[in-house]
């Protein structure tokens, strides 16, 4: 009773409840205290019979043998709800049925496909006297490479890929009702203003619906408000990338040690290279290093560090930078299919090591600083999209998406895909690649979820084809799919994120000064709607603090029906006594007068 008082009292008042679980646990000595009492009856009763009341210990026996019995039951309810409390939505590794699910929408982010290389810093002449592939090895024309087109061969991967992700979800329920043009779903479909991304989307769209001609909305003066979602580098005042502190407090400052941990790498694409055999005043050093001596051979390695700011360039020109311009040009080359990729001296295990030079790259020009300047409102419009399906209404001017679609492809480029995996803390891996690689016609997937009882998830995957398979421009279907991570969001601690928390993950992920009006200000209030729900409602675990309290009101009953049976068995007890019904045996009695009378 006195839990029961106190747990209701506490769910009326305003103080912070304290955690469900620890209620729940503190209930459990009661049914085993309850279960010692019984064991200390059952010993009474064979104390009894020892003496010859045999009747009268069976009636207590009856009364002692229920409390250990009701105990136990009542343990294991007790436990029970222990567990059920800890597999209830939202709880540690729960995941709804999938059975429960249907897929509601798809928001489909992808890199554009094989593109030719950049040229190194300092142009290919001044690292090896070697002859790199021409644009005509490419199977592309001068300006066409120059500007960084997708390859030839790229261009056949990317249909490829469209077509496996309509195979994927062609049974979900996402397809079958037509839009306006005829298509069998209903679309929008957004790509930077880069042209090689342009070129992946309408590639992609040939292949994902190629019974219809969907219109690619570019993001640039025409479509102001998706510039800041696609770019990858767009201009916002309010919010500055890594300054060079930041930068040097990613890996703490270390530049000598920074270039001894791939030193292997470095050093084996400067062995390939040999810039000790370019001419002293044409060489990479002679370029970087002020009056490089003429007697010493130029190396990778003696390259300088100087941070410049820039995030295709990991932050600064170093010995990392330099070397991982080639690793990415020689993935490129092995991926658009060229016969002669990193001048056939290294094998196909050596080039995938060797790309990790530029996965790190990468990861330092995507820090968190970054990430938030260039991807916090990518990420708020993806929220804004699913805000629209979840509540069926327009969310704001920054969401320019039709009601009713059940796909959002974005096209642009791996930095942006990165740039969300550090604001939500994810980690994926393709096969052959290595850890976080943002392979070329990979994307980063959110898909909403809706339960039958109209509860939202959102699971989130990254795919892309191995690199064997972009090679060969293998067939992408259900016997040969791309690679695929499912990843969970660290807070939501499962796969299937309930939406609820996936909003407040992030709204909590994003800096609102990185966000450009509309969408900045419907994300202001947003975030104030739920402050002040939060409030109002004593926090996110108000729900499962009644749950606790139903909990102990249970329990409290259970311990109340056990006094009553308690009293009962021992009412029947007298009666039995009073009315003769406890008499033993005549000869029995007998016995024990006349041993009292010796």
């Amino acid at each position: 009773s006195l839990s029961l008082s106190l747990s209701l009292s506490l769910s009326r008042a305003s103080v912070p409840p304290p955690p469900p679980r620890l209620l729940l646990l503190l209930l459990l000595p009661l049914p085993l205290l309850a279960s010692g009492v019984g064991r200390s009856r059952a010993r009474r009763r064979r104390r009894l019979s020892e003496r010859g009341s045999r009747r009268e210990a069976s009636a207590r026996w009856a009364m002692a043998s229920a409390a250990p019995g009701a105990a136990r039951w009542a343990l294991l309810f007790s436990a029970s709800l222990v567990v059920a409390e800890g597999l209830a939505p939202g709880a540690v590794g729960n995941d709804p049925d999938p059975s429960s699910l249907s897929l509601a929408h798809v928001i489909y982010m992808s890199r554009h496909g094989v593109r030719s290389p950049y040229p190194p810093d300092g142009g290919y002449s001044s690292y090896s006297t070697k002859s790199f592939p021409s644009a005509a090895d490419w199977g592309m024309t001068q300006e066409e490479y120059d500007q960084q087109h997708l390859t030839a061969h790229g261009k056949k991967l990317v249909p490829l890929m469209g077509a496996y992700i309509r195979e994927l979800y062609e049974g979900s329920g996402l397809f079958g009702e037509s839009d306006r043009n005829g298509c069998p779903t209903k679309l929008s479909c957004y790509a930077d203003d880069s042209f090689r991304d342009h070129q992946t989307a309408r590639l992609f769209l040939d292949g994902f619906v190629p019974e219809c001609d969907v219109e690619i909305l570019v993001a640039n003066g025409s479509l102001p408000v998706m510039e800041p979602v696609l770019s990858d580098h767009y201009n916002i005042t309010t919010c500055k990338v890594a300054n060079e502190a930041q930068m040097n407090g990613t890996f703490g400052g270390n530049f000598p040690a920074l270039s001894k941990l791939y030193s292997p790498q470095i050093m084996r694409i400067n062995n390939i290279l040999e810039p000790q055999l370019v001419r002293h005043n044409e060489s990479i050093c002679s370029q970087k290093i002020p009056n490089f001596p003429v007697d010493k051979n130029c190396s990778l390695y003696l390259l300088p560090f100087e941070y410049n700011g820039l995030y295709y360039q990991g932050m600064a020109l170093s010995p990392l930078y330099y070397a991982s311009q080639f690793a990415e040009a020689w993935m490129f080359q092995y991926l658009s299919g060229l016969p002669d990729w990193g001048f056939n001296l290294i094998s196909y295990t050596e080039l995938v090591s060797l790309y990790r030079l530029h996965i790190q790259v990468m990861a330092y020009g995507t820090n968190y600083w970054n990430s938030q300047r260039n991807g916090a409102q990518t990420l708020g419009y993806i929220l804004g999209v699913m805000e629209q399906i979840v509540f069926q209404r327009p969310f704001s001017e920054g969401v320019p998406n039709e009601m009713g679609d059940k796909f959002t492809l974005l096209f642009n480029h791996d930095t942006n895909a990165l740039y969300l995996k550090t604001l939500l803390n994810l980690d994926w891996l393709v096969e052959s690649f290595d850890l976080n690689s943002a392979s070329t016609a990979g994307a980063v997937a959110f898909e909403l979820w809706k339960s039958d009882d109209d509860e939202y998830y959102v699971r989130v995957y990254y795919t892309a084809a191995t690199p064997i398979q972009q090679r060969y421009n293998q067939t992408l279907t259900a016997s040969n799919p791309p690679s695929k991570s499912y990843m969970i969001i660290r807070p939501c601690q499962s796969s299937f994120c309930p939406y609820s928390k996936f909003r407040a993950v992030v709204l909590d992920s994003i800096s609102l000064d990185c966000v450009e009006q509309p969408l900045k200000g419907d994300l202001a209030e947003l975030q104030a709607t739920i402050d002040s729900s939060d409030s109002s409602d004593g926090g996110d675990d108000s729900g499962a603090w009644k749950i606790a309290v139903i909990v102990i009101a249970v329990m409290t009953g259970l311990a109340i029906l056990a006094g009553i049976s308690g009293l009962l068995c021992r009412y029947l007890t007298s009666q039995m006594s009073r009315e003769g019904w406890n008499s033993v045996n005549e000869d029995d009695e007998e016995k024990e007068r006349n041993l009292a009378n010796m």
